[in-house]
């Protein structure tokens, strides 16, 4: 039996919003909606959704110390490769930093996370806000979308992999609990694009190019310059170069 509390809203402002009125000690929660009317995503940007989007928010408390927590992220994106492969094995699938799913180049999945104290609770929640494109993706102007119909004759519904993909988060967070971060980040790694896949990052303050090279041991991405220089990043927006649009 699933430990988690699966909550579907028909409309919320964003399920990132709507979860903290459902925080509990010790509970996992998943809300889901069917429409959000102001979805957030990374660096500030709106989350659009449509009919055969799937919007989520996982949350819980874990016993961990608030340095690992950020870890979470690469436990939630991992999951979302093997759910998206559990419905489509032969689909070329890829995760891109820090944490996309990507569709032979085109983002199909994306997700969130935001800690978040409340007292007189000393445990900070975790909140995984997840988007992913299932039976269809919403058109944006800077950059092409895929869904996972795409990659497979007959896409589940929004709700099959819902419950599929937390079977999936539980699993790779029990080895990220049992095994540490390493484990996960080698099996980041292997569902990752290729080492020397070109990159571009906005990093908010420049707009840096080179290859992509590895992941360090706290998670952060390491760019290889045309110059040789080699730049550990912790945070940015990354971009395929099949990704941008001239």
């Amino acid at each position: 039996m699933s430990r988690w509390r699966i909550l579907w809203e028909e409309e919320v402002t964003s399920t990132m919003d709507a979860v903290l009125a459902h925080l509990q000690k010790d509970a996992f929660i998943a809300l889901a909606a069917n429409h959000q009317t102001k979805g957030r995503g990374r660096m500030g940007r709106a989350w659009r959704d449509t009919s055969g989007t799937l919007s989520v928010s996982l949350a819980f408390t874990y016993n961990a110390s608030p340095q690992r927590l950020p870890e979470i992220s690469f436990v939630a994106s991992l999951a979302l490769f093997e759910t998206a492969k559990h419905f489509a094995p032969m689909g070329d699938f890829s995760l891109k930093w820090p944490n996309d799913l990507m569709l032979r180049g085109r983002k199909m999945a994306g997700l969130l996370l935001e800690i978040h104290t409340q007292a007189p609770q000393p445990t900070p929640f975790v909140i995984i806000g997840v988007g992913v494109n299932v039976s269809a993706a919403p058109a944006l102007k800077d950059r092409e979308n895929a869904c996972l119909k795409d990659a497979c004759e007959s896409a589940p519904s929004t709700a099959d992999f819902l419950k599929a993909y937390l079977d999936h988060f539980d699993i790779c967070l029990d080895v990220w609990q049992a095994k540490g971060f390493d484990e996960i980040r080698r099996a980041w790694l292997n569902g990752a694009h290729k080492a020397g896949t070109r990159l571009t990052v906005h990093t908010g303050k420049e707009r840096v190019s080179g290859s992509f090279l590895d992941l360090d041991a706290h998670g952060r991405l390491l760019l290889k310059r045309d110059d040789g220089e080699v730049l550990s990043l912790s945070v940015g927006d990354v971009f395929l170069h099949q990704e941008e649009k001239s």
